[in-house]
């Protein structure tokens, strides 16, 4: 049995590594129970390590961790889960690396948020079967963006509460959403966007993921509503991520 107070178990997927001393690293891992983490292994750069196979990003492992003085290390490590189809796809690598790196920024260490790691889950098994990476990347923005308790409204204008959703022409993270034609010139900083998108972010923010995959979107719909996704998450983080999608 574990000794508790010395180390302990968890399930995590791997968000992200660095190269850490000699011949370890320092990973960031995402755990339903006790969100994300940041943890070392040792001997991961040798060419016969036990652990650098099952600490790849995007695995889904279960973990056993020895507690440390400044940080916890990782004693074994087990996958239980691979999404092969990403690994072999080259054009999926970069998008997937944009994927890890918004639950990395969203998630604070050590605070749990068990509604994330299942997102996280589901989407990695979504891309794996190869489902639409444009709404896929969409529908994690507006996921996440609620989770982290920015609940943006799009049925109505957030100002005037005018309900007719062909006057809602523009957004706005500062006001809470959508805003509609006369109210955009009393306000700064709010990005201009057609009627349309606006009813797909509103769908897209409350459907759930059996949903989306039930319908069918047009390309460029979908690429509106991606353009004004990442502006309310650069609006909502104040940077830019550092990985591009493609």
């Amino acid at each position: 049995m574990v000794n508790r107070e010395r180390s302990y178990k968890t399930e995590a997927i791997i968000l992200n590594s660095k190269s850490f001393g000699e011949s370890g690293h320092i990973y960031i891992v995402f755990t339903p129970n006790l969100g994300k983490l940041s943890i070392n292994a040792n001997g991961t750069k040798k060419p016969k390590s036990k652990l650098s196979g099952h600490l790849q990003i995007t695995n889904r492992c279960n973990l056993v961790i020895s507690k440390g003085r400044s940080i916890d290390t990782i004693s074994s490590a087990e996958t239980t889960e691979l999404f092969p189809n990403i690994r072999e796809n080259y054009d999926l690598i970069n998008n997937v690396f944009y994927i890890m790196e918004l639950f990395d920024v969203f998630n604070p260490i050590n605070e749990i948020n068990t509604d994330a790691y299942k997102l996280l889950l589901e989407s990695l098994r979504w891309l794996n079967d190869n489902q639409n990476i444009n709404l896929l990347i969409l529908y994690i923005r507006m996921k996440i963006l609620t989770m982290s308790g920015w609940d943006l409204n799009f049925s109505n204008c957030n100002l005037c509460f005018d309900e007719n959703k062909e006057n809602l022409t523009s957004i706005s993270s500062n006001h809470g959403g959508a805003i509609c034609t006369v109210c955009q010139s009393k306000i700064n900083n709010s990005l201009t966007a057609d009627a349309q998108s606006i009813k797909l972010l509103h769908f897209i923010s409350i459907a759930p993921r059996e949903k989306l995959l039930s319908i069918s979107l047009e390309i460029p719909s979908i690429k509106k509503c991606l353009a004004i996704s990442e502006f309310l998450i650069h609006d909502n983080l104040g940077f830019k991520l550092k990985t591009k999608l493609f």
